[in-house]
């Protein structure tokens, strides 16, 4: 089927949300938007129906309005949420922030660049456990040796 006016109305606003127009945009852009917009709303009828489902009304699984309003806010896309990712700078002035705040241990003299591990039964590389073969159980312990006796 061709374009419903209904998607044609949703893509004009969020063109005009950007500050665009259709004349800004190729047809194959308009018909990315497009997509995009569906896929958008299929999952957002998905969500609240699974809502809906969960909230085990008496009227039965049923989307209303009100499903439909918190499967948008659970998105966490609406305004007020950043669609960016944050600027090197605040990304970095974070990372100082927190790295800052917790300092390493000294390396201890004469370890010559290697790394300096903990004691060995503070390792989590240490060796807790044995292994023992099914023949070992057998014969108390003793695997192997040789021929009958």
């Amino acid at each position: 089927g061709g374009l419903l006016v209904d998607d044609v109305s949703a893509i004009d606003a969020a063109l005009a949300a950007n500050g665009l127009t259709r004349d800004d945009v190729t047809p194959g852009a308009r018909a990315a938007l497009l997509e995009q917009a569906r896929r958008y709303a299929l999952e957002l009828l998905s969500d609240a129906r699974d809502l809906a489902v969960h909230a085990c009304r008496p009227s039965g699984p049923s989307i209303e309005p009100r499903d439909l309003i918190l499967a948008s806010e659970l998105r966490g896309d609406g305004p007020g949420v950043p669609g960016t990712l944050p600027s090197f700078r605040d990304a970095s002035d974070v990372a100082d922030e927190v790295n800052g705040s917790t300092s390493l241990p000294p390396v201890p003299g004469g370890c010559y660049g290697a790394v300096a591990l903990p004691p060995r039964e503070e390792q989590l590389t240490a060796r807790t456990w044995d292994v023992v073969s099914a023949a070992g159980r057998r014969t108390g312990g003793r695997v192997g040796g040789g021929g009958g006796g």
